[in-house]
């Protein structure tokens, strides 16, 4: 399930609730990725290996990174926030930080009907 919460001058910020038991495959994309887990517990794949992410913790995915994702099949569902930009400001360090704390802003007013 997902849901858009912002769109505009190539960003884009998403909502999304995982399903326990759902692998999304390596895949690669011009823009950098980077967000925030709300709930449950996923595995992100990346060229230097893998990463756990728990409910507080963010990622950072570098433009052209090939990447992947796996959730565990029992236990609850993975609920992110999700922010991607086609513009180069999520490479600067303080740009991520400032889309980070968007990010959990908007979980703080929409994620909790995604639970």
């Amino acid at each position: 399930m997902a849901r858009l919460l912002i769109e505009g001058r190539g960003t884009a910020m998403m909502l999304y609730r995982i399903e326990p038991g759902t692998r999304l495959q390596l895949h690669r994309h011009p823009f950098p990725e980077l967000g925030v887990v709300l709930a449950g517990e996923g595995r992100v794949t990346m060229p230097d290996g893998e990463r756990v992410v728990r409910v507080g913790d963010s990622y950072y995915i570098p433009p052209n990174t090939q990447h992947g994702w796996a959730m565990p099949t029992q236990g609850e569902p993975v609920v992110l926030v999700d922010v991607s930009s086609e513009l180069g400001a999520l490479d600067e360090e303080g740009s991520r930080d400032a889309a980070i704390e968007l990010a959990r802003a908007a979980a703080r007013r929409y994620a909790p009907e995604f639970r």
